[in-house]
């Protein structure tokens, strides 16, 4: 298991297939807490407060999910990620 469904729990992780030429922009919206991205597989861009990242498989990436934040499957092919957040209702 990837995230054990405990009710106190503060952190959510998703193992995030991400197909060619798509983003994040419909899965979460910014919230108070943090992030941390794991590349499995694939080229990954990060854009923060309109900076951009280029991360490649084996590369991670921390950051608070307060401020804007969009994450994009460069890649050729599908991407592949896990995503851990702190919990938007925390």
């Amino acid at each position: 298991l990837l995230s054990h469904h405990d009710p106190h729990k503060q952190m959510e992780t998703y193992f995030v297939n991400f197909d060619i030429n798509s983003d994040s922009a419909d899965l979460i919206d910014n919230h108070h807490g943090q992030a941390f991205c794991y590349v499995i597989n694939g080229n990954i861009e990060i854009t923060l407060n309109k900076q951009n990242y280029l991360l490649k498989k084996g590369d991670c990436f921390y950051y608070n999910s307060f401020v804007d934040h969009l994450i994009k499957n460069i890649n050729g092919n599908i991407s592949k990620m896990i995503w851990i957040i702190t919990h938007p209702n925390i």
